[in-house]
């Protein structure tokens, strides 16, 4: 690998969620409660990394979605993206997801395309949550697999989580190993994804093997029954009581292999 190396990350998202914001905690600058839309504004930051210097410029796009021509421009040049949304705000996670699928129309490689999703203003979620994070889970990791994506949560003002945006990037770009630039926990958040999936398909396994049993075995537990009545009009010499263990055992005999299956279809399926 070269010692220098220069990769574009552009951060998507709707108005007001904080993508500037964001931008100034990862360029060491402060928090500025006043709010000042942005057309487009590109950043540097050049990092260390071991004998590895990287320049990351930094897209930070307009919000309002009037500027169509630069967005695209801003997809088609990307290495990576940061999405953004806002966790008191259920438009703002709607806007990511047109936000993608603008970055799936015009990128046939968006599969390997790092992305980023940032939920902001978690310092306000205790109270105003409007996004719940298993949802955007489930929309990132069970609706859209085979993602180079990861799904983080920050506040960028109390800079909560905003450094590790950036080491998720880095991750996800395979620039330096994983362990040297720290690892998330989002990887619960996957296999939880893939355990509800599982739970749902394993429920309904078992209801298509328990009324293919019970329509399988239904008809022999009537001749069942039918067998032992006419046995025991026709064979009246035999004794009541030999006759009523006859009757059980088949009854019992056939209700076994009847629960024997449907267990086995269970835990198979």
């Amino acid at each position: 690998m070269a010692d220098h190396e220069r990769i574009r990350l552009v951060i998507l998202g709707g108005a007001g969620v904080g993508k500037s914001a964001i931008i100034r905690r990862l360029l060491g600058q402060g928090f500025s409660e006043r709010y000042r839309p942005t057309v487009e504004d590109l950043y540097t930051r050049e990092c260390v990394l071991g004998t590895l210097t990287l320049k990351v410029d930094l897209l930070d796009t307009a919000g309002d979605l009037q500027f169509p021509a630069m967005r695209r421009l801003s997809i088609a040049t990307a290495h990576a993206f940061l999405l953004v949304y806002a966790t008191t705000s259920l438009p703002s996670f709607e806007c990511i997801k047109r936000c993608f699928e603008e970055v799936r129309e015009q990128r046939p490689d968006f599969q390997e395309v790092p992305i980023v999703v940032a939920g902001n203003k978690l310092d306000l979620a205790t109270t105003r949550r409007e996004v719940p994070i298993e949802d955007v889970s489930e929309w990132l990791y069970c609706e859209l697999p085979k993602l180079r994506a990861k799904i983080m949560e920050c506040s960028a003002k109390d800079d909560y989580n905003v450094k590790d945006i950036f080491r998720c990037f880095i991750t996800l770009s395979k620039i330096v190993p994983k362990n040297h630039v720290g690892e998330s926990d989002e990887s619960g958040l996957r296999r939880r994804c893939s355990a509800y999936g599982s739970r749902r398909y394993n429920s309904f396994a078992f209801s298509v093997s328990f009324f293919s049993s019970l329509f399988f075995f239904l008809p022999l537990l009537l001749f069942s029954f039918f067998f032992s009545l006419y046995f025991s009009i026709l064979a009246s010499n035999i004794s009541s009581i030999y006759r009523s263990i006859f009757d059980t055992h088949i009854v019992l005999e056939i209700s076994f292999i009847f629960i024997v299956h449907c267990f086995i279809s269970f835990n198979y399926k």
